[in-house]
């Protein structure tokens, strides 16, 4: 506390009467304790003299749960880009900012924060892009660890060295100089490896039997590729369907493939099936070509269950309808009537209400007795 006590901050900044060019600089730096964020102010006279002054500083202890060290740095990073937004909306009002300089020792928040927020992870992502937004107007910079005035903050620091260290109160040697030449890697300037795009096929492993609503597997599927739109819930329908119909119909298929006509004894050759351009099986006819499904699976069941639903519970002639737009199903009217003959809903609205057992007669009605 006796150290503490004798520090002295000078309270001077800058006059814009003498001042050529106002700089503000920032620093930032983690360690697995702590992360920090100072604030310098250069300030270029025109008498060619230049002075270095600090304006705020914030240190946060390290989150308890332990996380790596790129997202710590991360983490000051953002803390630094929140204390800007402070700093420079109080500076504006009495001095004019030229230009804002922001720096990190760490070569992987550069690269993080030059990039798309698209490409990580959600905490990476949220990170980036609200770094992005609050520090548009400034530019990132690389400095050495040695040169990071930050580094002070985030570790431990006996009061009696704080009093004397230049690195924290005047910041590195360079900004005190002349002439501003930092050594450091431009955030816009940093070197990227080319990224080749090549386009693959894939296979979707998708495991139908574990979803119990067909609505709810397609756009899980379809927001894969991103926001939910109807063109993407086409593309997941043919997802789900296509390994469907290779592990049901994989015979007729092969034979589709090769233009070779289906066998007599095929029960799909009344059909007319066919392949269209996305490999998947159509009936032929005058219907507008539904896609096939097999009579016993999984996901024909949540099929008819969507229907079924989205229609009100509608009774199995008025579903099979409704499939048939979309699907068919061999032997539909059969399969759609037993499947919703087990359903619940259905069963509680239409169940009958109890009968009163007829009452036995009065005696007096009931015993043989001459006639009047």
């Amino acid at each position: 506390m006796k150290h503490l006590a004798e520090i002295q901050i000078l309270r001077y900044l800058a006059e814009d009467a003498t001042a050529k060019r106002v700089l503000l600089i920032g620093f930032c730096d983690a360690s697995q304790t702590a992360y920090a964020a100072v604030f310098y102010l250069r300030t270029e006279l025109v008498t060619g003299k230049v002075h270095v002054s600090m304006i705020t500083s914030k240190t946060r202890v390290a989150p308890v749960k332990s996380i790596t060290l790129p997202r710590l740095e991360l983490l000051a990073a953002l803390l630094l880009s929140e204390l800007y937004v402070v700093v420079l909306e109080s500076l504006r009002k009495v001095i004019q900012i030229d230009r804002s300089f922001l720096f990190s020792d760490s070569q992987i928040v550069l690269d993080w924060l030059k990039s798309s927020p698209s490409r990580w992870k959600i905490f990476v992502a949220n990170s980036i892009s609200r770094i992005q937004k609050m520090t548009s107007e400034a530019s990132w910079h690389h400095v050495k660890s040695q040169e990071n005035s930050a580094d002070c903050a985030s570790r431990d620091i006996a009061a009696s060295k704080l009093k004397v260290h230049k690195l924290w109160w005047s910041g590195p040697q360079w900004l005190s100089q002349d002439s501003l030449h930092f050594p450091s890697i431009d955030l816009s300037t940093s070197c990227e490896e080319d990224v080749k795009c090549e386009e693959k096929s894939s296979t979707v492993l998708t495991n139908v039997s574990t979803s119990s609503q067909g609505s709810y597997l397609l756009e899980i599927i379809a927001k894969v590729t991103g926001v939910l739109t109807s063109k993407e819930v086409d593309d997941a329908t043919k997802i789900v369907i296509q390994p469907v119909q290779e592990s049901q119909f994989h015979s007729e298929i092969q034979l589709l493939k090769k233009k070779h006509p289906l066998p007599n004894s095929s029960k799909l050759l009344p059909l007319g099936i066919f392949l269209d351009t996305d490999g998947i099986i159509k009936v032929g006819g005058r219907l507008k070509h539904p896609i096939l499904l097999p009579k016993s699976h999984h996901l024909t069941n949540l099929v008819i269950q969507h229907f079924h639903h989205i229609n009100l519970h509608s009774g199995p002639q008025l579903t099979l309808c409704c499939i048939r737009q979309k699907f068919w199903i061999p032997s539909g009217r059969g399969v759609v009537g037993r499947l919703l003959s087990k359903c619940q809903t259905c069963f509680r609205f239409k169940a009958k209400s109890g009968e009163h057992l007829m009452g036995n007669l009065p005696a007096n009605s009931s015993v043989l007795a001459e006639r009047f």
